[in-house]
C-alpha cells in the first residue's frame, strides 16, 4: 500500500488549528505522516503538544529551511519519504473519508496516469458553517480547457505524488499564487483531476491572505498563464533565469489605474455574495 503524508505549513496564530488537526485525526484512512512546517508559528509549543496527544511519533513540526509558503511547501516535500503528499492548511477541515477516497482513485487503473488529485468543497464560515459550493471540473480535457482561465483545483484538497513535486517544485516568487503556478506547470508534463465528492470544507474570513492580497494574487496568476503559453509554444521561461521579472510584472499591473480598486471590489462582492447564500448575515449587518 502507498504511504500519504500530510504537509500542512503554518505562520501566526492560526485560530483553527485544533479544528484542522481533529479532522486529520478523524481520517478513515490515516497518514503515514504529517508534517508542519513551522513558517513563523506564534504558539508553536502548544500545537507541538496538540499532535503529540493526537498522533503520537506519526507528526512531526519542522522549521522552515527559507520563509514564505513556497519554502515551507518544499521543505516538507524535500523532507518527506513517502508516495503522496497531500495538502492542507491550518484553517479548513478534511472530511473524514478525504484521504481514502483520494488513494483509492489514485491508485485504482483510472488513475495510473495521473499525478494526483483534488476535490470539491464546501465554503465554510469562520463559525464553522456551510455558505456555499466549489464545483470545479472533473475530467482532464475540462480542466486543461479552463485552468487558463482561472484555477480549477481547491489546492488545500490536492494530493499529489511526491516524485512529480520534487521534479516541479513551488516557486518562491510566485508566493501568494504560488500553487496555481505549481499546478499550471504540473499539468504541462502530467494530468491533474478532481473527484466529483465534497472532501474538504474551505473556511472563508477576513484575515486569509486571499482577501487582503487579492490585486497581487491576481496579477501573479495572469502572469503564470503567460508563462504557461510561452512554455507551450517551446520557449524557455524567462522567470527561470530572470526571476525578478515577476515582481517587474507585478508593479506594472498593480500601477494600472483602476487594476487594484477592482480587484478589491470584485473580492468583496464574492465574499458577500457568499454570506448571503449561506445566510450568514452576521458578516453583513453591524
Amino acid at each position: 500500500m502507498s504511504s500519504i503524508e500530510i504537509i500542512l505549513p503554518a505562520r501566526g496564530a492560526c485560530p483553527w488549528f485544533d479544528t484542522a488537526l481533529q479532522s486529520i485525526a478523524a481520517q478513515t484512512r490515516p497518514p503515514d505522516r504529517i508534517t508542519i512546517v513551522d513558517d513563523g508559528l506564534q504558539e508553536a509549543e502548544k500545537i507541538a503538544r496538540t499532535c503529540n496527544v493526537l498522533f503520537g511519533d506519526t507528526c512531526r513540526l519542522v522549521g522552515n529551511h527559507g520563509s514564505g509558503i513556497s519554502d515551507a511547501l518544499n521543505t516538507g516535500v524535500a523532507e518527506s519519504s513517502c508516495d503522496w503528499i497531500a495538502r492542507m492548511d491550518a484553517d479548513d477541515i478534511a472530511c473524514p473519508d478525504r484521504l481514502e477516497r483520494q488513494v483509492e482513485f489514485l491508485e485504482s487503473p483510472s488513475g495510473v496516469d495521473v499525478a494526483g488529485c483534488g476535490t470539491q468543497a464546501e465554503y465554510i464560515n469562520e463559525a464553522g458553517k456551510c455558505i456555499g459550493h466549489v464545483r470545479n471540473p472533473q475530467s482532464w480535457d475540462a480542466i486543461r480547457r479552463t485552468m487558463v482561465k482561472k484555477s480549477c483545483f481547491v489546492h488545500p484538497s490536492l494530493m499529489l505524488r511526491r516524485d512529480t513535486l520534487l521534479r516541479t517544485p513551488y516557486r518562491k516568487v510566485f508566493d501568494g499564487a504560488e500553487d496555481f503556478d505549481l499546478v499550471l506547470r504540473i499539468a504541462e508534463k502530467e494530468k491533474i483531476i478532481n473527484l466529483g465528492r465534497v472532501l474538504m470544507k474551505y473556511r472563508m474570513h477576513h484575515s486569509q491572505s486571499s482577501y487582503f492580497n487579492r490585486p497581487r494574487q491576481t496579477a501573479l496568476q495572469e502572469l503564470a498563464i503567460r508563462l504557461h503559453y510561452i512554455r507551450c509554444s517551446g520557449r524557455n521561461d524567462p522567470v527561470e533565469h530572470q526571476p525578478e521579472i515577476v515582481e517587474k510584472f507585478v508593479h506594472w499591473r498593480l500601477s494600472q489605474r483602476g487594476y487594484s480598486g477592482t480587484r478589491i471590489i470584485l473580492t468583496m462582492l464574492r465574499y458577500l455574495g457568499l454570506y448571503i447564500q449561506g445566510g450568514d448575515y452576521s458578516r453583513i449587518v453591524p
